[in-house]
């Protein structure tokens, strides 16, 4: 999962898969049937691992704004620790693969929606107090996407305060 990370599907040859792993070009289509299910493989382990670890930060976030500023720090904090300078797997996918594959959209659609999902419960309570005005599912969509921004801008080597920044400027929009 972690050479797909760093270099993307297209990037990554069966010899890094083969150098990172330890398991011979046999073994490896033995137990794969080629590079692509292997990177189906990764994307199923990083939803299962790392996409869980992101829901379970948006799922324990207090319900205001406070809250949901802290929780979207907390993803950068977990996102450049995560694997480095990596950002998101998926996001990366997405960029990546885009529209191109079916099966692979359908993983990065499910991931996303999970996280949307993961930012409906405390906006929906935000919204029940009176603390936001737009609708919450329209907001745990943007908010899902901010993540995925966070996680681009940690790829692309941003500091941490540009990326506060962007919350900030993205908070404002909850507000």
């Amino acid at each position: 999962m972690k050479v797909f990370w760093t270099h993307g599907y297209k990037q990554t040859s069966i010899r890094n898969l083969i150098e990172h792993t330890g398991v011979n070009f046999h073994g490896l289509y033995g137990d794969f049937r080629n590079k692509r299910q292997l990177f189906i493989k990764s994307l199923e382990l990083y939803q299962r691992s790392v996409g869980a670890k992101i829901a379970r930060i948006v799922e324990g976030v207090t319900p205001d704004v406070e809250g949901i500023n802290t929780c979207l720090i907390e993803c950068h904090d977990f996102l450049i620790t995560a694997n480095g300078h990596s950002g998101c797997l998926m996001c990366n996918t997405a960029i990546e693969i885009g529209s191109s594959d079916d099966e692979i959209k359908g993983f990065v659609s499910k991931n996303t929606e999970k996280l949307s999902n993961a930012f409906l419960v405390p906006l929906k309570v935000m919204y029940e107090h009176g603390d936001i005005q737009q609708k919450p599912k329209s907001l745990a969509s943007y908010l899902a996407n901010v993540v995925y921004s966070i996680a681009l801008l940690v790829r692309s080597g941003r500091d941490k305060r540009y990326i506060k920044d962007y919350v900030n400027v993205a908070m404002q929009a909850i507000r």
